[in-house]
């Protein structure tokens, strides 16, 4: 009845201003949508962008700072033809001081006139030097430029309490002015705004400074972070560290009072990455006692990778550069064609072997430059979803004069590429780079940037184009399980009773499985490099040992497999096949005893035992050291299955399916050739195999739920749902089969190529699920079949999209694609995943009959064991049983080439799935063979050899940190008495209100007053009764007034758990028995909120801040 329901992120609407300019062209041939604020590469807070460009360009125009209408405009007026101002002013708090508040303080906005509608003008904040009060922001003729809105602040200075543009009496009022002002420039002139370029301020001496404080400073998140330019001449650069001179000034020390200055130490904003989307053009000189320029402003440009372009000299204060030293002084960038805007790529110079910046020792030079003829061409970036185009140059500067060597022929630097909109860069992704004759491969260690080292530039006039593209994804190869496949025609005597020839025994070749755990036939694992050579890993059919190599997965990293060897005892009996009702084979069977894990090392060849001693199967990694995996090392039993009544009105008994020790999900560490740490992570399961990890972290298994009445299922040896946990364990949520399925579509989908007289069933309902892939991230597959008659887990396959555990699927089959129903009864979905399909429709799952045949008369056969292939298509892989389809209860008289079409009565090979849905297997566009295509092998569960990162673009699973079980634990209601409880379509007992995950009485509501937990023993022998070894008398707590209830429980013991009415009878159970670690098992009701539609009722909230609301909440 437990579910866990993370909060759904709703979509954020984003104003039609904006989609308009998303849909137009930006200047200069730069296609810049406004829709690319949302890009994560900002390395900024997300939803605080997006909501304050909606404030602005729906006319609110009031961002974290202050309101538009703080600040007071007159009506335009002509300062030219070309040009307005709007003469404005502030007052009060927190624009100004006190001293100030009367009087206001100035600001002046100069635009073009008339004003263009085409979103083409840019941002310019002008700040003014030492000697710019008052004219600077109130006399209109003040450096007007062309393609700007320029918006010129005035300072302040309070007597001699002077920092200008940096805090004043403890408040930086000029930030609030500055982020202000640009509000109101937005809303006086919206249309005209060029938003993807950013803002720049540009600023000389104490305007300068201003610029480089305020970009750190600024008390607005939106405008601090949307500016792109800092062009700041002869400038205070030393406050970089605290005991930079600017901190030293009295005067300073007086206006900040007890300001934080660590928010203005430029080392540790350039560190934390908060000025990683600035460009900073700096000017000055080292001799300059107004403006003192630090070098080491320079040093962590280089050291942060931050966009920095400057030079300097013995000048003093002056503003146009040292007379007699050549350097491009009033230039903003190092090429005339260079450009920055905010919503674009930024190219970020460093360590150039070009500039001029210090000695061997590190003491800086007098005069020098920094990333000088290092530039690139705007016009020439290609930013595509497929590569980045960003051409070069490097134009190297001679006679420069004042000591300064000429610049070196050729540049070696660093480049870092940050911001593409449309060519991703995730933290792991691989990407390929060219430049003239040289090339390599990148890892990008931070999203939204790469980083390529060491380029190399002869100097010259011409462009030379970086290419940045995905490599193409590497598959070295498959690994997969291989057997001699029977080929030979075995002939009976005709008279003989129920005898029949047979073409071959390949449907009868065994393979282990949930219908047979222990009994099975040898088989290799092989790596198959796809261009002709096969490697065998692990030999069990050409050697004397009686074993089967089998289940091999591949580290995230490619370079090992781990596979299972389940190895008979020395002397063991071995028998051959027989046929059914036919004769015996030369194949031989045999019963395991142990199952061991093995490695194998694909560059050295060399391969070692991790396991022994145990019955360990079905491996998989979690990390490159770390793996899960199935083991009976926890010493229990799977119960009984109860005896129940069979649809066709027959009983079955109580049965021990699975008399061994039965397998749970262990967890454990590689150190070296060991295993460490072995946990058992699904400690309540009665039986658990084939753990999937994915590439979100979860890992999924299959779970076996039989025990249960008959009613409640299929055979009881078939009720196997797909169930996941964290790598921690605690908590299982249930993925699929805890309440059937309804009828999902299959023949539908076959019309164009199936024999409408041997179309097989029309659809298909859920048997045993295993053998899972996460075929692309997020998206699962799962082999869907009839236990113990399939050889090996052949069937159909189901897809689905992963949420996490979010909810656990739709209320109506109208909301299902996939189902056959488009009943709108609520519960007649049966909670499956709303985009639950079949991926291969074509594929028989079912226990008797033909399978689907072809209107030539050809068998379509079986599918099963999904997983992944690299490559970021529809691609995937899969293992298709030709024939037949591998199912031993076909009878005799139809294992023959002529009734099958044609078709071998069993083939299994490996197929790459060209397309999503495989709806015909004999159309070569929609899948192809990739391995066994001939008829001399059974080849089957293939995984790709591909780094991780190629098959979901992250390095390793993205697992959470592992905490050790412990601390307290309880299990919280947030209403009991609430739930999904809806009678599933067909059930006729009214009591099934929840099929198979639980039961609940129809006035459940009315009648609940306790909730309670019942600990249990497994068995620890092979169970001589129905039931569990031992049940503890239950532990139960009162409903609250609000139906809410908080037991505890102990962490990582299992339990099972029920609603009581008021005599202490059970009106509800869940019949999966839970498990909780701490902060976990926290459930909106009795099965409630397990629906889409619930949730949404509830706001997506999770159990967890709803809990928090209720009086059992309150009380903890």
């Amino acid at each position: 009845m437990v579910a866990v329901v993370r909060r759904k992120a709703l979509p954020i609407a984003v104003s039609e201003a904006m989609r308009e300019q998303a849909a137009r062209p930006a200047p200069r041939n730069t296609r810049q949508g406004a829709l690319s604020i949302m890009h994560k590469s900002f390395g900024i807070g997300l939803v605080l962008i997006v909501l304050a460009v909606m404030m602005m360009l729906l006319g609110g125009c009031k961002t974290e700072a202050g309101s538009s209408r703080d600040v007071v405009c007159s009506d335009p007026e002509p300062v030219t033809e070309l040009w307005n101002a709007y003469r404005c002013s502030f007052s009060g708090e927190p624009y100004t001081t006190k001293t100030e508040a009367e009087d206001g303080i100035p600001l002046l906005i100069i635009a073009p006139n008339p004003l263009p509608r085409d979103n083409s003008l840019k941002l310019r904040l002008a700040l003014h030097g030492t000697g710019g009060v008052p004219k600077a922001c109130t006399e209109p003729n003040q450096d007007p430029q062309a393609g700007y809105i320029t918006i010129a602040n005035c300072s302040t200075q309070d007597g001699d309490d002077a920092t200008w543009w940096g805090p004043n009496q403890g408040k930086n009022h000029a930030g609030y002015r500055l982020a202000v002002s640009l509000n109101k420039a937005v809303e006086l002139m919206k249309p005209s705004i060029d938003f993807g370029a950013g803002v720049e301020c540009v600023g000389a001496s104490m305007g300068g400074t201003g610029c480089i404080l305020q970009a750190m400073l600024m008390p607005d998140g939106f405008w601090r972070n949307w500016l792109s330019v800092v062009d700041a001449t002869v400038p205070h650069t030393n406050f970089a560290g605290k005991q930079g001179r600017y901190w030293r000034d009295p005067a300073v020390q007086r206006a900040w009072q007890g300001y934080d200055i660590s928010a203005a130490d430029l080392e540790e904003q350039m560190r934390k990455g908060r000025l990683s989307h600035v460009y900073f053009k700096l000017q000055g000189h080292t001799n300059d006692n107004l403006g003192v320029f630090d070098l080491d402003f320079l040093r962590y440009c280089d050291k942060y990778k931050v966009a920095c372009f400057a030079m300097w000299g013995l000048g003093w204060h002056v503003q146009g550069g040292e007379p007699g030293v050549n350097l491009p002084w009033r230039d903003r960038y190092a090429g005339p064609d260079a450009q920055v805007r905010r919503l674009g790529v930024l190219p970020v110079f460093t360590g150039s072997t070009a500039n001029h910046l210090q000695d061997a020792d590190g003491k800086g030079y007098p005069r020098g430059h920094y990333n000088l003829g290092l530039s690139w061409n705007s016009k020439g970036v290609r930013d595509t979803e497929g590569g980045l185009t960003l051409p070069l140059r490097y134009l190297r500067h001679t006679d420069i004069g004042g000591g300064i060597p000429d610049q070196p022929e050729v540049a070696t630097f660093d480049l870092t590429i940050r911001n593409p909109a449309n060519f991703k860069l995730k933290r792991g992704d691989r990407v390929s780079w060219s430049i003239g004759s040289a090339s390599g491969t990148v890892e990008v260690s931070r999203t939204g940037e790469v980083t390529i080292p060491a380029l190399t530039l002869a100097s010259a006039t011409q462009y030379t184009p970086l290419q940045i593209t995905r490599p193409t994804p590497v598959l070295a190869g498959i690994t997969y399980t291989r057997q001699p496949r029977h080929g030979t025609r075995i002939t009976v005597d005709p008279e003989t009773p129920y005898s029949k020839s047979i073409d071959d025994a390949s449907n009868w070749q065994r393979v282990n499985d949930v219908g047979r755990m222990w009994r099975q036939t040898e088989a290799d694992v092989v790596f198959d490099d796809l261009a002709g050579g096969i490697t065998v890993i692990h030999d069990c059919t050409g050697s004397d040992v009686i074993c089967t190599a089998q289940e091999a997965r591949i580290s995230p990293d490619g370079k090992r497999v781990v596979y299972a060897v389940s190895t008979a005892p020395p002397g063991a009996t071995r028998w051959p096949i027989k046929a059914a009702n036919g004769p015996m084979t030369d194949l031989w069977e045999f019963d395991t005893v142990t199952a061991e894990l093995w490695i194998y090392e694909l560059d050295s060849g060399q391969r070692y035992r991790i396991s022994s001693g145990h019955r360990d199967r079905t491996p998989d990694w979690c990390g490159n050291d770390c793996i899960v995996f199935a083991s009976d090392r926890a010493g229990t039993y799977a119960p009984r299955s109860t005896p129940g009544r069979h649809p066709d009105g027959s009983y079955w008994f109580p049965r021990n399916f699975y008399p061994s020790k039965a397998l749970h999900i262990h967890r454990a560490r590689l150190v070296g050739r060991q295993l460490a740490d072995i946990t058992d992570i699904t400690p309540g399961e009665w039986m658990a195999l084939s753990p999937e990890v994915l590439s979100s972290g979860e890992v999924l298994f299959s779970a076996w739920e039989g025990d249960g009445p008959g009613e409640y299922g299929s055979t009881p040896q078939n009720v196997w749902w797909l169930k996941s946990v964290g790598l921690g364990g605690g908590e299982v949520i249930t993925i699929l089969g805890a309440h059937g399925s309804g009828n999902i579509i299959t023949t539908a989908l076959l019309k164009d190529w199936v024999d409408p007289a041997r179309k097989g069933e029309g659809s298909t309902q859920f048997r045993a699920l295993r053998a899972t892939g996460e075929i692309h991230a997020g998206k699962i597959a799962v082999t869907n079949y009839y236990a113990k008659n399939s050889t090996g887990a052949m069937g159909l396959i189901f897809g689905l999209d992963f949420r996490g555990g979010v909810v656990e699927g739709a209320l109506r089959a109208s909301q299902v694609g996939g189902m056959e129903s488009n009943s709108d009864v609520p519960g007649s979905a049966h909670y499956v995943e709303k985009s639950l399909e079949a991926l291969t429709p074509y594929a028989n799952d079912q226990d008797l009959g033909w399978p689907r045949m072809h209107r030539d008369g050809r068998a379509a056969g079986r599918a099963g064991y999904p997983a992944p292939l690299p490559g970021g298509g529809a691609d995937w892989m899969y293992t298709h049983g030709r024939g037949y389809g591998c199912f031993e209860a076909v009878p005799p008289g139809r294992a023959t080439y002529a009734a099958l079409g044609g078709e071998p009565p069993c083939q299994k090979q490996i197929r790459r799935a060209k397309v999503e849905v495989v709806t015909n297997p004999f159309d070569p566009s929609q899948s192809e063979v990739m391995a066994c295509g001939d008829l001399q092998w059974h080849c089957w569960d293939a995984q790709p050899v591909a780094r991780y990162q190629d098959l979901y673009g992250v390095p390793t699973p993205q697992v959470e940190k592992v905490q050790p079980p412990g601390g307290e634990c309880a299990l919280r209601v947030v209403d009991a008495r609430s739930g999904e409880l809806y009678p599933i379509p067909g059930k006729g007992d009214e009591q099934n209100r929840v099929a198979f995950q639980g039961h609940a009485h129809p006035d459940y509501p009315a009648i609940v007053r306790y909730f309670g937990v019942e600990y249990f023993d497994h068995w620890t022998r092979t169970p001589d009764r129905e039931g569990l070894m031992k049940t503890y008398p239950p532990l139960k707590a009162p409903l609250l007034a609000d139906g809410s209830v908080s037991l505890p429980v102990e962490c990582g013991r299992p339990f099972r758990h029920f609603g009581y009415d008021e005599a202490g009878d059970k009106v509800a159970h869940g019949l999966t028995p839970l498990v909780c670690n701490e902060g976990e098992c926290t459930c909106h009701g009795c099965h409630d909120a397990h629906s889409d539609e619930r949730l949404e009722q509830l706001g997506w909230k999770t159990a967890e801040e709803r809990f928090r609301g209720t009086l059992a909440g309150e009380a903890e």
